[in-house]
This record gives structure tokens, C-alpha cells and sequence, in this order.
């Protein structure tokens, strides 16, 4: 079955809500005759790796038929002028640059079956004119890039790719060792993309998730509490460092023999933090999903993340919270200041520090470049220490 994963135009644009439906029917419509000629086709061969594919086309075809009904709902945004005017409108009071129409121009948008549509956007770029000073030279952007796409931005679309489509392919990113391997899982699932822009877009995916933990920490820090999720519950904290090699420069400087710049490989630590519910008997609640979080920044920029999810998630009022790390300096030094941020007395906080870690500490000799990272029994008043 030869699905292709371009798509033309949508296979019916709705232009209001009541004919939705519709767009759902024709897009099935579009692919069903592909699915019944594979499945009468492996019913006359019944092999094993026949009903490997049959599954596989068959999982593609749908997913060709999910792009037209996400393209018709696209189409059908694009119709509906209040909307549009909208979204323009908050564009231009977010950015803090002056913006000027520029009438609708085509773009391309991936989605997540793998299927692209190239349609009709609003525009929108810097507004230059009465501005002193020399134009900018054909073919060269400023440091805020060219424009933007207001209605394709309101809906979260990035690089040319649906809100879906990015958050699969930065998860491939993370899971896989490197961003060829996420782009050859990606084309195992039918999205065919270069290396280049899986990593482009695991980049944006990056860089909008710090925009928003920024976000968040500003609401945190004005005492706003958004859910009350671990109100009246047990939660347990936990934070540790790390150790990994990054690749610093290689951008600039004279080149060597083999035609590369040289680059450092410095040792840096990061930072990792979760928090997740537990119930009475100290197992942790399957359905309530845990916080992971990190940082190559400092210890405090750490908590920081830490403690602003404590506070937008209602903390506060938890029947009880718990701190369960080893015995580095930079966690337990900062637990007062936590209760603080939160609000709450100290004492409410009970600090459990790993045994395994404490044991190690006194019994294995301090030798030099050993990260064991605790300290001693005594040094640690008030916090307990269980196997």
C-alpha cells in the first residue's frame, strides 16, 4: 500500500462547525479502499511477514488520513476572520518590536502521521519603515530572524511542525543517543525528515520548555498556586548531581590539519531534581505523574526549579513532605530555604538521607576525584537515615 505523505490541499475544508463531521468522513474515505485492497490482499497470501506490513500500511494509512483532518481544521481556522484578526493583534502586543502585515504568504506544516501541507498564513515581519540608519543587506537577518506566522504560532506550530509532531520528535531525541538515531526511529513510524531538522526542532522544543519553566517561576514567586495536586498529600523530594563531558567551541579559531577546529570536552555536573506522591505505605501513586527536572546550572538554580513547582502545585498544604537524598552539602543546605520559599515551618519537612551513601562515606577511604558526596552522621542533624 503506497501511502504518500504529501498532501495537496485537505481533502474537504470545512468552512463552519456544523460541517466538521464531514472532514472526518471524506479524510477516512480517502484510505479506505488502500486499507480493504491490503487486507484482501494479505487474506490470499496469510504469511507472517505479510501481516508484519499489513499491520504497518495499514497504521500509515490512518495516519495519512489524520493529517488531511488536522489540514481541514487548519483550513478551517484560516476561514474564520475574527479569529485570524485575533491572533495578529496579540502577536503584535507580545512582540516588543513594531510589526507590519505583509499580506499571506505559503509555508509548509509537518504533521504528526508525516504527512506536509503547504498553505496560505498571515504574515507577519519588522516594521523598518522611518527607521534611521543603513537597510539590511539582501539575503541577511537580523538577530530576531525575519517574522512570524501569527496563526500558525497561536496554535503552537514550530519549524513547520504541529505541537504533536515536535514533542515526538524531541522525545526521540532524548530517548535515542544521538539525533541520527531519532531520525532513523522517527522514519520507522512513517516521518521522514533530516537530521538537520530533528535537531532544529528538538532545539526550538528545548528552548520554548525554558520559556515556559521561566514562566512559571515568576507566577511562583508571586505566590500564585495553579493546581492543588499535592494538597493533603504525602510527597517525597528528592535531588542529586550527575557527571557528563560537553562539547565547548569548535566554532571558531584556525582549523587543524584534518580541516576541524579544536574544541574542549570540560567535566560539568548536572543537576537533577523529581518530586512524586506516595501513599500511606510509602509506595509511590502510579497515577499521579512525577516532576523530572535538571540543570547545568548552579545548586540554586536547582531548587529553584524545585521549589516553584512545589509552590504552583499547592505544597504548602501536603500532608506531609519528604526529602530522601545523600548526604551532599548543597541539598540539605538549602532545604530551610525551600520550607521558606513554601511558606511553612522547617520542621515539617523530614529529611531522610540514603544509608548506602552514609555507610560508603565512613567506610570507603576518601581518595582524590571520588564523588560519594556524603558527609558524616553526625555533621547531619535531624535527618534521619534509612536502608
Amino acid at each position: 500500500m503506497d501511502v504518500t505523505p504529501s498532501i495537496g490541499c485537505p481533502v474537504f475544508v470545512p468552512q463552519e462547525r456544523s460541517e466538521v463531521p464531514r472532514l472526518v468522513r471524506e479524510a477516512v474515505e480517502l484510505v479506505t479502499g488502500r486499507v480493504v485492497a491490503g487486507v484482501l490482499a494479505f487474506l490470499d497470501s496469510r504469511d507472517r511477514e505479510g501481516f508484519l506490513h499489513l499491520e504497518q500500511d495499514i497504521c500509515g494509512a490512518f495516519a495519512y488520513a489524520s493529517g488531511h483532518v488536522v489540514a481541514g481544521v487548519l483550513g478551517l481556522l484560516h476561514g474564520d476572520g475574527a479569529w485570524l484578526e485575533a491572533v495578529t493583534a496579540e502577536a503584535r502586543t507580545r512582540s516588543d518590536r513594531r510589526l507590519r502585515h505583509r499580506g499571506w504568504r505559503p509555508t509548509s506544516v509537518r504533521f504528526l502521521g508525516g504527512a506536509h501541507l503547504t498553505l496560505q498564513t498571515p504574515y507577519l515581519s519588522e516594521d523598518l519603515h522611518g527607521r534611521p540608519g543603513r537597510t539590511r543587506a539582501v539575503g541577511r537577518r537580523g538577530p530576531s530572524g525575519a517574522g512570524l506566522y501569527p496563526a500558525l504560532e497561536a496554535l503552537g506550530v514550530m519549524e513547520r511542525a504541529t505541537p504533536a509532531l515536535a514533542s515526538e520528535v524531541s522525545r526521540q531525541s532524548v530517548r535515542t543517543a544521538s539525533f541520527e538515531e531519532a531520525r532513523e526511529a522517527l522514519g520507522e513510524r512513517g516521518i521522514s525528515m533530516s537530521t538537520e531538522t530533528v535537531r532544529n526542532l528538538t532545539l526550538v522544543v528545548g528552548r520554548e520548555a525554558l520559556r515556559q519553566r521561566e514562566a512559571r517561576g515568576a507566577l511562583a514567586r508571586q505566590g500564585v498556586v495553579l493546581s492543588e495536586e499535592f494538597v493533603g498529600e504525602r510527597v517525597v523530594l528528592s535531588a542529586d548531581g550527575g557527571r557528563l563531558r560537553l562539547r565547548e567551541g569548535g566554532q571558531r579559531g584556525r582549523k587543524g590539519k584534518g580541516g576541524r577546529r579544536r574544541y574542549r570536552t570540560p567535566w560539568r555536573e548536572p543537576k537533577l531534581v523529581t518530586a512524586y506522591l506516595v501513599n500511606g505505605k510509602g509506595r509511590k501513586k502510579r497515577d499521579a505523574v512525577p516532576l523530572y527536572d535538571g540543570t547545568l546550572e548552579d545548586a540554586d538554580a536547582a531548587f529553584r526549579i524545585l521549589a516553584t513547582e512545589l509552590k504552583l502545585r499547592g505544597a504548602a498544604r501536603a500532608k506531609e513532605i519528604v526529602v530522601v537524598a545523600d548526604g551532599a552539602w548543597w541539598i540539605w543546605n538549602r532545604v530551610d530555604e525551600l520550607a521558606r520559599f513554601l511558606g511553612i515551618d522547617s520542621s515539617r519537612i523530614v529529611r531522610v538521607a540514603d544509608f548506602y551513601h552514609y555507610a560508603a562515606s565512613v567506610t570507603m577511604p576518601r581518595r582524590r576525584g571520588w564523588a560519594g558526596g556524603a558527609a558524616p552522621r553526625a555533621s547531619l542533624p535531624g535527618v534521619a537515615y534509612a536502608a
